[in-house]
């Protein structure tokens, strides 16, 4: 049966990237081709028509999307100044996302083709769709992270804005961080980090606050240094200043 297409994000969900939207329903984007800032939409940043076959996206937005975007209306309006608890649901669908970005990523699609030379002969998007399948389905299964990292969040109080990398993520030695909207991003924290102690409280992880300027564009600049170093596809802000502070001071 002939399957409809339509225009797909390539690795970001359009519930994270309207996240990121003004009070314009606009974002704005550092495209590393060009090294211009530019004007954009959630709905169609990164997207491609056919890119995914319906059953893929059917999948994504099933298993992935619409579970945490109902999580994600809960982290918004949680209050992270005291402790917080959560439901072991909203963990596995953390997981779970973070899961899907890693499958929808281009660079490991490229990895995934160039060792599967017989699927280089599918039509692209059964590729992608092979692709997704495979990777996001090898990493539920081995439950990728889940061992050796904790989960934790991490609340901009300042009215800076965290940026969103291309892939939805950036890494540091000992941490993995995911920017969900411009003040909160979930963070996994690796088992050997020598400060995990002192973010540990009876048993519970704390919330990390960030409360200054400074600490705010320090962490924008390793989420623009770790997009170069995967090769440079864009970041997103809600405002351009944002942009031009990262691009004129890295």
């Amino acid at each position: 049966m002939t399957q409809s297409l339509i225009n797909s994000h390539i690795q970001l969900p359009l519930f994270i990237l309207s996240e990121f939207e003004n009070s314009n329903n606009e974002l704005y984007f550092y495209d590393f081709k060009t090294k211009r800032i530019k004007k954009g939409h959630s709905k169609t940043l990164n997207t491609e028509f056919g890119y995914y076959s319906s059953t893929t996206e059917e999948f994504l937005n099933k298993t992935v999307e619409t579970p945490f975007s109902k999580d994600l209306k809960v982290l918004s309006e949680t209050d992270f100044s005291r402790q917080v608890y959560f439901p072991q649901t909203i963990i596995e669908n953390i997981y779970r996302y973070i899961h899907s970005l890693l499958a929808r990523d281009p660079n490991n699609f490229k990895y995934f083709i160039k060792n599967a030379i017989h699927n280089q002969f599918l039509p692209k998007n059964e590729q992608h769709d092979l692709a997704v399948s495979a990777m996001y389905g090898l990493a539920q299964h081995i439950r990728l992270f889940t061992q050796e990292y904790i989960i934790t969040f991490m609340v901009n109080k300042t009215n800076a804005s965290f940026v969103l990398p291309s892939g939805g993520l950036f890494e540091t030695k000992y941490s993995i961080n995911c920017p969900i909207t411009p003040s909160k991003a979930i963070v996994l924290i690796h088992e050997e980090c020598p400060l995990l102690q002192q973010l540990i409280n009876d048993g519970q992880t704390k919330i990390i606050l960030v409360d200054s300027l400074d600490k705010v564009f320090a962490l924008n600049r390793v989420a623009f240094q770790f997009e170069v170093s995967r090769g440079g596809r864009f970041i997103v802000a809600p405002n351009k200043d944002t942009l031009i502070d990262i691009v004129t001071h890295v």
